[in-house]
Parts: C-alpha cells; structure tokens; sequence
C-alpha cells in the first residue's frame, strides 16, 4: 500500500497527440518521453485524430497545417471547441504569414514552424493547465517561429 502523502505528490504525465505523417520531426520530445513526463502518440492523419477524440481527448494536441486526406486547418476547425486547459498548437513545415494569421484565428494557442526546437515545445506542454490569458507571446528565434496569442 502506497502512503497517501506518496500517491498526492503524484503527477500525471502529460498527454501529447500529435497529428503529422512525419514523427522524425519531433524527435526533440523523446527525453521527456524518456524520462516517463510525456505520453506521445502519433496520429498520421486526421481521420486517426478524429477516430479516437470522442473517446478521450489529450492535454497537448499538435496539428500539422499539412496532413493527409485534410488540412490541419479543417481538423482544427472540427475539434473546436477545444475542452479546457487542453493546448492546441499548430505546426507548419515552413512558415507562412497567412497560416500563422489563419491559424490564430481558429483559436489555438500558438503556430510554430520546423525545423522545431525541444525547448520550445517543453515550454508548450509545461504550460497545459494555463489559461490561453496567461500564455506569452514568444518572438521569432532563429528559424523556428512560435507566437502564442491572446484571445481577443
């Protein structure tokens, strides 16, 4: 029997679904893997996505612009609304003003650009149970670009 004190300090890994047909790209996020924070699960396609959301949803949902059969923009669109304190990101093999605009305007809390950086996306999963109001916005470094907006 494990000591209540021992089962309260307990903290749940965080829950990362990423939509994207090319898993190579986040390797960065394997040490937290490793270390037993993070449960990933890869999703190749939306219609994966959509297949096991309605029987649990995750903390972190990565989506990228680019997936098969769908646009990351159009599963996004079908998601909303997010449930609370679920992160949703949006990812973009290169960057695009007009996806980055497109994308913020569906409500999720930040577009990024690959090549993706690990400690940007530690910073994402960390913050999974802050309010979109309190997310700061990131500027550009190098060629990863990652802003988090504020709903208006």
């Amino acid at each position: 029997m494990v000591p209540l004190a021992i089962r309260l300090t307990r903290v749940r890994r965080t829950r990362i679904w990423i939509a994207d047909s090319h898993p190579a790209d986040y390797d960065c996020l394997t040490l937290g893997t490793k270390a037993g924070q993070l449960a990933v699960r890869f999703l190749a396609s939306a219609r994966d996505v959509l297949h096991r959301w309605s029987a649990a949803s995750p903390d972190v949902c990565i989506v990228n612009v680019q997936l098969p059969g769908m646009s990351g923009f159009d599963l996004v669109e079908m998601l909303r609304p997010f449930p609370a304190g679920m992160i949703v990101c949006m990812v973009d093999d290169r960057y695009s003003p007009e996806s980055e605009v497109r994308a913020l305007s569906l409500g999720v809390h930040c577009y990024l650009s690959k090549p993706l950086e690990g400690e940007v996306l530690s910073e994402v999963c960390a913050r999974r149970r802050v309010e979109k109001s309190a997310l700061p916005t990131f500027p550009q470094k190098g060629t990863l670009d990652m802003r988090m907006s504020v709903p208006r």
